[in-house]
């Protein structure tokens, strides 16, 4: 039998006066929504809700590292990494050997080492975030691979191919492994992002040969946006800038570990933060969509 108890906030609870008969109600209530229930009220959208469960647990239960990861996680998806840093801390503290908070601080640990790399000081100009080349990487694998295989073809075709065909299927497989491979890395080079320029007259986004500028007037607000409200770790995220005008294009940017080009997140997040203060965490399907073709980094 499910209670009709309204989640309240249980520090406050205990330091009123109730009765005996409420206490043990609203006790057998918190029994109930353990983890697993409060996972399922975030993907039925009761995040308010979700969110006062897990205080709750956290305050009977404070060295709970399943609810402090879960709570790391909401952290993140609101876009502050200071206090999923925080709360990562003192799941290491409570147990030096879990696995995902060891891998937690060796993925904050690289992206320490990467602002070294990819962020760049540019005096009078802000500072200058060099996108990682992901897709011109895969694509030079993807063509390395389709050369190394070509050289093999003539010995293949040698074997299971007649004469008056040979060199038509020889020159198929030259278009297809080498001259197509090579046509996409040659598109990605000037077709790509290289880098996004941020001070405090608002962004640059760096192609081949084109700059395009935007000022922070431009965007009506900028969200940390998350697929659902599954509770996965895995859930994506996205930093969404969305303009003034629907018709312009909005700017949406991956924020997720494997596939994003973007490097030092947390300081490209602060750099963002530190000039536009119109910064929400909400879902990808909450956002007004534009009528004019987004511009994904």
């Amino acid at each position: 039998m499910q209670l009709k108890i309204p989640i309240i906030s249980l520090p406050a609870f205990l330091a009123n006066p109730i009765k005996t008969k409420e206490l043990r109600l609203y006790a057998e209530y918190l029994v109930m929504n353990h983890m697993t229930n409060i996972k399922k009220m975030l993907a039925e959208g009761h995040k308010a809700d979700a969110e006062l469960a897990l205080e709750n647990l956290l305050f009977l239960g404070p060295q709970n590292t399943e609810a402090l990861k879960l709570k790391s996680l909401l952290m993140r998806q609101k876009g502050d990494f200071e206090s999923e840093y925080s709360l990562w801390q003192k799941i290491i503290e409570i147990d030096r050997e879990d696995e995902d908070a060891i891998a937690y601080f060796r993925n904050r640990f690289a992206e320490e080492q990467e602002r070294f790399y990819f962020i760049e000081e540019i005096p009078g100009q802000g500072k200058r975030f060099t996108l990682y080349p992901r897709n011109l990487i895969n694509k030079s694998l993807y063509a390395l691979l389709g050369c190394s295989l070509f050289l093999l073809v003539p010995y293949f075709l040698r074997l299971v191919a007649s004469t008056e065909f040979f060199l038509p299927l020889l020159g198929a497989a030259f278009v297809i492994m080498v001259v197509l491979p090579w046509a996409g890395i040659i598109k990605e080079m000037f077709s790509a992002p290289k880098f996004i320029l941020i001070n405090k007259v608002g962004l640059k986004i760096g192609y081949g040969f084109k700059v395009f500028s935007y000022d922070w007037s431009d965007f009506k607000n900028i969200y940390m946006a998350r697929g659902s409200e599954s509770g996965d770790s895995q859930e994506e995220l996205h930093v969404v800038m969305s303009p003034n005008d629907p018709k312009k294009s909005r700017i949406i940017i991956d924020f997720n570990q494997n596939t994003t080009s973007l490097r030092a997140k947390n300081y490209f997040l602060k750099e963002l933060k530190a000039h536009f203060t119109e910064f929400d965490a909400c879902l990808m399907s909450d956002i007004e969509p534009s009528s004019s073709k987004n511009i994904y980094l």
